[in-house]
């Protein structure tokens, strides 16, 4: 039915009674005993009881003439209004009839964390704030910001109910996520995962297939295609926090970030996300992203919240402890049921808790609460609680079914030891009861009780993080012993070699248990190395799985990402800072991933191994590179070729060279660039048959270079009639000679089985010297019908789409806007306009999250090209594209770019004068 005009009565109710008047006037309904039955008891807000009872009445058939005969009896001076309000609400009723439910969605949001509210206290206006959201398609993204116990997981799931209530007022996909669920510990918890199923649940044919920023694009186009409702949880475990240079709130995974901005842009619906920082999203957001800052609860409801647990005093003493905790509500619900149980509900008693008047802050008083129920519980219900704090994330069932499990674990399951399953649901009834367990989800406790599922143990973070540190602190060896049970379960129960993300998070999960254990060697050597990676590191490529791999090596630092543990060997060690700075490259987080290559190259220094040192230094200075810091990357550059020349490595000499060459390059240094790669290419050639010419990425910076000296036959060119006149031959022989080595490299990397990484670069080559031949031709005169020149094109498209997909499935974002750049120019000099800004947009989507701000100065020159490619140019688009190259042009020192610049101002210059 038309859900507006039940939520006008709801206005309604709440603007012309109190409370009390309408309970008293549900009584007195037809059914009003077993109406009362299903409302909220005293303590409820009147917006919340208004709620209720209409949709009560709505689930009952109740809202019918006699309905507002009443009203209008108790109202009599607003009975013209009553009336009118009678037409629309029976009207809508009788259309849609009394049994409609508008429950055609599956939504799925079982994945969110459960809330032990009792009551709903309070919230009214935050609650109005999300109806308002969800019904504004203006209001795209909304985060609910509020720090850890205050209420965001009560407040979702009261406000889903609602929307459940409504039939979901025209949600055609309603789905939810919790980052929180996936592990605390992880580093980049759950983008892997929460893309997959979120992919399943939008009706993706292939979810685990493709690189993981190209399955979030596909996500993003699903939930955009529909009017969508979705809700990520606990956001804050892959932001920044404020102590960082990215400033608090930043996503540390651009994949989704990136993701994130696309649905403030464009999405037909409502993203919900629940946080402890306000998230950085794009600058062009502006009002159609929300953030709802969620208080206190205040003094009413906190009194209705304690009320509702049970506690009981006068006004004032009530009013007096909910100021004390400053309206916390995680806080006042423990206080609550700890006041209820022991102290017969006395409000007086909370001052017998020492603990709790020492502490000064919120999160202290908390934890006091917590060490003043640790004290009161029961063995039995103690051990449970310890159990679940060795978990970062809901306990599953057939994990704490191991802990259970023979021979008892000392200090922590012997209390447990003769629990039948009727005792163990006693149990876990008493912790839900006191909340410091959260409801009960699918598998309910009377299930538990006969022999079915328990379904997962779940917890709020703060109260397994205080049994987590109790446990450890007063009984260390059954931490560990109990760290060692789970990560022999996880490793029996995991598939001997990871072939999907499930797989993958399980023996992420076993691994971090076993570190916890103090079996860290072993499970690096067994677990890591033999079972993650069975042999070979493209295993994490192929799967996407950047972000589950740097969750599993998180345990094998003492400090992330530079102190790997000392229980790991020296090639241990070193192996581990690789991995973490590929991850984080990988990832896009490129100044997280300078830290463990610094580190290495810092040990690999010392330690004399100086081709390895040399290599680290060409990494950092790719990286720094990247991100536009030329000064910083000519240093590291230059030491990388200090360190090669030490250490005689052929190979390293040459790549280092050429390393430095193409950071010369950007600065517009293009004469030593060019004496450099002409030394790295003599370096290669002695190191004999059959690489006797530089291939992959350092071929590819000579053969880039090579093409600048003919800058219109780039991949980026701008002009094609430039290229006429005396530079002509020499032109050809340049894309000849380019042509020949890149046909060159290619056969011996295909011969000998390189990486597709080394294979891309020499397909790029390829490509831009057969583009560079063919607007040879088309200078020449010979167009669309000339038969080489057609296929000389095809053949260059061929290269790039090879290149662009090599590079995606080798997981390597940090160089695909390379590739996606030179077809863009591809497509724009044949006149596919819309698939070069489609590469365009690709590229830049790449780029700009992760800082690459090289690419997206590149980028911006590109789109400035396209915005004139038409016979009648966005002239304003251009001007604004290449006022912000140059200004990234002239901060960053990137030089090599400037000839790109003049060229552009000049066609704007042109544009100008003839209008």
């Amino acid at each position: 039915m038309d859900t507006r005009r039940l939520r006008q009565l709801e206005a309604f109710l709440r603007s012309a009674f109190t409370a009390e008047e309408l309970r008293r006037i549900a009584r007195y309904l037809p059914g009003g005993i077993a109406l009362d039955a299903e409302l909220p008891g005293p303590a409820a807000s009147l917006a919340a009881f208004a709620h209720e009872l209409v949709w009560a009445l709505q689930r009952r058939g109740g809202i019918t003439a006699e309905l507002f005969e009443i009203l209008a009896d108790e109202r009599s001076g607003r009975r013209a209004e009553i009336t009118a309000l009678q037409q629309e609400v029976l009207s809508a009723v009788a259309d849609a009839g009394v049994a409609d439910t508008a429950s055609a969605l599956e939504p799925e949001f079982d994945a969110l964390p459960r809330a032990n509210v009792g009551v709903f206290a309070g919230r009214a206006d935050e609650l109005a704030r999300l109806d308002a959201a969800w019904d504004d398609p203006g209001t795209r993204l909304l985060s609910l910001v509020a720090w850890a116990g205050v209420g965001k997981s009560a407040l979702v799931r009261h406000w889903l109910g609602r929307l459940e209530e409504d039939g979901w007022r025209g949600a055609e996909a309603a789905y939810g996520f919790s980052f929180r669920a996936q592990g605390m510990s992880g580093g980049d918890a759950g983008v892997e995962e929460f893309i997959e199923d979120a992919l399943a649940y939008f009706g993706d044919d292939a979810p685990h297939q493709g690189t993981l920023r190209g399955r979030a694009r596909r996500l993003t186009r699903l939930i955009t295609s529909r009017r969508s409702l979705l809700v990520l949880d606990g956001l804050e475990v892959l932001q920044a926090p404020p102590t960082t240079l990215a400033g608090a709130g930043a996503l540390r995974e651009p994949t989704l970030g990136a993701l994130l901005d696309t649905l403030v842009q464009e999405m037909n619906g409502l993203c919900l996300v629940t946080t402890r920082l306000p998230v950085q999203l794009a600058e062009a957001s502006g009002e159609a992203a929300v953030v709802l800052a969620l208080p206190r609860l205040d003094t009413a409801s906190g009194v209705a919240l304690l009320a509702d647990k049970g506690v009981r005093g006068a006004e004032a003493e009530l009013a007096a402890a909910v100021e004390e905790l400053e309206g916390h509500a995680l806080s006042l619900s423990l206080l609550g049921t700890y006041l209820a149980e022991v102290r017969a509900g006395d409000v007086r008693a909370r001052h017998d808790l020492a603990l709790l008047r020492a502490a000064d802050e919120v999160d202290e008083r908390a934890r006091a609460m917590l060490a003043a129920y640790d004290a009161w519980l029961k063995p039995r219900e103690r051990a449970v609680m310890r159990l679940v704090g060795l978990f970062d994330r809901p306990a599953d069932a057939g994990a704490v079914a191991a802990l259970r499990a023979e021979p008892v674990i000392a200090g922590l399951t012997d209390a447990l030891d003769q629990v039948d399953d009727s005792g163990w649901c006693a149990a876990l009834m008493l912790l839900r009861r006191a909340g410091l367990l959260s409801a009960a989800g699918a598998a309910d406790d009377d299930q538990a009780a006969s022999g079915g599922d328990i379904g997962r143990l779940e917890a709020h973070p703060l109260v397994r993080a205080y049994f987590a540190e109790a446990l450890e602190r007063e009984q260390p060896e059954a931490w560990r012993r109990g760290h060692e049970r789970l990560y022999e379960h996880y490793l029996a129960a995991a598939p001997a070699v990871p072939t999907t993300l499930s797989a993958l998070a399980e023996l992420a999960q076993a691994l971090r248990h076993g570190c916890f254990a103090g079996r860290r060697a072993e499970a690096y050597a067994e677990v890591y190395q033999g079972r993650i990676l069975h042999g070979e590191r493209d295993a994490v490529t192929r799967l996407g799985a950047f972000g589950l791999d740097l969750g599993a090596l998180a345990g094998f630092f003492e400090r992330r990402w530079d102190r790997p543990a000392s229980e790991l060997d020296r090639d241990g060690q070193a192996f581990v800072l690789e991995a973490a700075g590929f991850d984080l490259r990988a990832l896009g987080r490129l100044r997280d991933a300078r830290a463990p290559v610094l580190a290495a190259l810092t040990r690999d220094q010392a330690e004399g191994r100086w081709a390895a040192a040399a290599e680290d230094a060409g990494v950092v200075s790719e990286i720094e590179l990247l991100l536009g810091e030329l000064e910083a990357a000519t240093e590291h550059a230059r030491h990388g070729v200090t360190l090669a020349d030490r250490s005689g490595d052929s190979f390293q000499r040459a790549v280092r060279r050429s390393n430095l060459a193409e950071v010369l390059a950007c600065r517009g240094e293009l004469r030593e660039a060019e004496s450099l790669l002409k030394q790295a290419d003599r370096l290669q050639k002695q190191r004999g048959q059959p690489y006797t010419t530089l291939y992959g990425l350092p071929g590819a910076r000579m053969c880039e270079l090579l093409m600048d000296r003919a800058a219109p036959l780039d991949g980026s060119a701008v002009s094609v009639a430039s290229a006429a006149g005396p530079g002509l031959a020499e032109a050809r022989q340049r894309c000849l000679a380019v042509r020949r080595r890149a046909e060159t490299t290619l056969g011996w990397t295909r011969e000998r089985g390189l990486s597709g990484f080394s294979v891309a670069f020499d397909r790029l080559s390829l490509g831009r010297a057969l583009l560079g031949l063919w607007l040879l031709m088309r200078v020449q005169g010979r167009g669309p019908d000339d038969a080489e020149a057609r296929a000389t094109l095809a053949k260059a498209e061929d290269e790039f789409d090879a290149a662009v997909s090599e590079l995606g499935r080798a997981g390597r974002d940090d160089m695909a806007p390379r590739a996606l750049l030179a077809r863009a120019g591809l497509y724009r000099l044949s006149g596919d306009v819309a698939s070069a800004r489609a590469d365009v947009d690709a590229a830049d989507d790449i780029a700009r999250p992760a800082g690459m701000r090289l690419y997206v100065c590149d980028a911006l020159l590109e789109r400035a090209r396209l915005a004139l490619a038409d016979e009648v140019g966005d002239w304003d688009q251009a001007h604004a594209a290449v006022d912000e190259a140059r200004a990234l042009v002239e901060e960053l020192g990137y030089r090599r770019r400037a000839p790109a610049l003049a060229i552009l101002d000049s066609t704007l210059k042109r544009g100008r004068e003839r209008s």
